[in-house]
């Protein structure tokens, strides 16, 4: 017999492990892509559209995720689409050409968009308040680990074997995890009961945070006008009012946003989606920089980044212990000047500076980005009731995954204001300046989290 506090334990491990499934499939495309390139008779340029495919089907799907759980139950969603991210995956290694592998992404996507946010739900409705800073800090592990894993991982594949085994090493994993999930998932939340989707709210919403991505998309790429991205951008806000208007008359809206009048989950949605922007370009940005700017292989790009993950791991017991003794205002606002500081550092890297520097200053920056993460998230669900925490995880699940596609397109923007800004062929040059504006944009985050009281997340300290 299996007592609740083992089972919720054996839950938080079952959905890291897919959490980190996840993750390292999307890293590790991004450092393959070079390669994948000319399998496919096309740019490297080009190949962002299998990331972008990805990213915007995650928009698209994950506000669906909370109703579908509710309809037919955790437990058969979250096995469902673990398997259903499993076959897309094997379908992504078959592709011949970018339509079909851009085609195949958004189906990975959408499974992704169901795995992840469902497999969050069921730790917040299983580990209790109490344990809530723990079970935070074991799933949020895989999102600062599998990004830095990921690009070794992907260029040692694409340089040694073939890009095709990117996809296939999630088999094995994806297929224990399946049949452990029918063991030990829940099958459906206390207060789950069946309603009517919202096909407005589904279809405002989906356009809405398509349109953001799509937009910043657009910003990036220099053979377009930024008017475009703007314009588009500027679109997707308005219809997402307009969602937000309608979400209030009805009783079963698709997506509550009532959930944003606590402080303490509007403060990590709102300006934490700064920081998770800030940490994901990091890792887009600095194997780029390496190969490009400093001229190392794939391979040895993704080694640089091992000393971000040593940061991320090493911190976690930390941050655990922070989170029980300080208050989240004062780890956030410190921390935030902290991660900026340590990104912008980054701007230093040449082939002059001494490799321990190097590897001192990454150390430093996986530190400052396993505690922000691990806060951030932690904070948005400490004042959440049970019978609103669908919804918090649904539209909370949509934000963090939005973050990390922008996070992508902030540093792609970055690159694309440093080359406008000095105008010279200095490669290098570009990514340095980038870093330095991705940690100016960082800083804004400090306005959001001095909104924050002392006694806020308090249940989770133990002082």
């Amino acid at each position: 017999m299996i007592n609740n506090k083992t089972n919720s334990s054996i839950i938080i491990i079952l959905v890291s492990t897919v959490f980190f499934m996840e993750y390292l499939d999307s890293t590790a495309v991004i450092t393959a892509s070079p390669l994948m390139a000319k399998a496919f008779h096309t740019t490297s340029e080009s190949m962002s559209i299998g990331i972008s495919a990805y990213m915007l089907s995650l928009a698209v799907f994950i506000p669906i995720s909370g109703w579908i759980s509710k309809q037919y139950g955790i437990k058969n969603i979250f096995t469902f689409s673990i398997a259903a991210f499993l076959v897309t995956s094997v379908l992504c290694s078959f592709c011949t050409n970018l339509q079909q592998f851009a085609s195949c992404r958004f189906l990975q996507g959408a499974a992704g968009a169901m795995m992840v946010p469902v497999g969050r739900l069921a730790v917040l409705s299983t580990c209790g308040k109490k344990n809530l800073v723990n079970a935070i800090a074991w799933i949020t592990t895989p999102g600062l680990i599998a990004p830095i894993i990921g690009p070794p991982i992907g260029g040692f594949l694409a340089t040694y074997l073939s890009w095709h085994w990117i996809f296939f090493i999630n088999i094995p994993i994806g297929l224990i995890i399946s049949i452990l999930s029918i063991r030990f998932m829940p099958k459906h939340l206390l207060n789950d009961h069946k309603t009517k989707l919202d096909i407005r709210g589904f279809i405002l919403n989906g356009l809405s945070f398509a349109g953001i991505m799509v937009g910043t998309e657009l910003l990036s790429k220099k053979s377009l006008l930024p008017f475009f991205g703007l314009a588009t951008i500027c679109l997707s806000i308005i219809l997402l009012i307009i969602s937000i208007s309608f979400a209030k008359k009805r009783k079963d809206p698709f997506i509550d946003y009532s959930v944003l009048k606590i402080r303490t989950y509007s403060v990590p949605v709102f300006y934490g989606t700064i920081s998770i922007m800030v940490i994901g370009a990091t890792p887009f940005l600095l194997p780029l920089m390496y190969q490009e700017g400093m001229q190392l292989n794939a391979f040895q790009s993704g080694i640089m980044l091992l000393s971000l993950m040593a940061g991320n791991l090493l911190t976690k017991p930390a941050t655990v212990w922070m989170m029980h003794h300080c208050t989240f205002k004062k780890i956030l606002l410190a921390n935030s000047l902290f991660l900026s500081l340590s990104t912008g550092l980054c701007a230093l890297f040449d082939k002059q500076l001494p490799l321990t520097l190097m590897l001192g200053i990454l150390f430093f920056i996986g530190c400052f980005r396993s505690i922000q993460l691990s806060t951030i998230h932690t904070l948005a669900f400490t004042n959440i009731p049970q019978d609103k925490m669908n919804a918090a995880n649904t539209f909370f699940s949509t934000i963090q995954q939005m973050a990390a596609g922008l996070g992508i397109g902030l540093g792609a923007l970055a690159l694309q204001s440093a080359k406008y800004l000095i105008g010279s062929n200095n490669v290098l040059k570009y990514y340095q300046i980038s870093f330095e504006l991705i940690a100016i944009f960082g800083l804004i985050a400090i306005k959001g989290y001095l909104e924050l009281r002392s006694e806020d997340g308090s249940m989770c300290n133990n002082k």
